[in-house]
């Protein structure tokens, strides 16, 4: 068994956990990150265990909007260790309803959702989606036009 969707960068004593979760036949986690920190501490668990960790880099989108400065130094990342990471996530739309932002700021998730596909295309790598009621068919309608093949929806609604 392998946990498809593990935000593994907030959890503490995780040698400890590993060690549990194998007790009970987890074989590996996909971890997702959050933003440009938990994308480094990703990469870094992902180095100390190998072979249980598979290592994806992001921005949630229910987080706030990463700087430019954050989404450079996350571009160069991803450029300089894309054989450590096996997925883009965890990323998609932030809103549970379609009046929950401001069309500005909706406007702002979607350019950098349409960002992450497009790097997803660029290293080959599947997306690892969060899409929640209205947003689902907007990250879908993404998905089609960008001919992305490999995505995973944790968050669907």
């Amino acid at each position: 068994m392998i946990d498809a969707h593990l935000h593994l960068a907030e959890y503490s004593n995780i040698l400890e956990r590993i060690k549990h979760w194998q007790d009970y036949g987890i074989t590996g986690v996909v971890a997702v990150s959050t933003d440009l920190t938990s994308s480094y501490r990703t990469l870094e668990l992902k180095s100390r265990y190998p072979n249980f960790i598979i290592a994806a880099a992001g921005f949630h989108p229910e987080h706030p909007l990463p700087s430019s400065r954050d989404l450079h130094e996350w571009h160069d990342l991803m450029s300089h260790e894309t054989s450590h990471f096996s997925a883009i996530g965890e990323v998609g739309m932030p809103q549970y309803r379609e009046d929950a932002f401001h069309p500005y700021v909706k406007e702002q998730y979607e350019a950098l959702f349409l960002e992450m596909v497009q790097t997803a295309k660029t290293y080959h790598l599947p997306l690892l989606l969060h899409a929640v009621h209205t947003g689902a068919p907007l990250v879908y309608r993404h998905l089609q036009a960008h001919k992305i093949k490999k995505a995973h929806f944790h968050w669907f609604k």
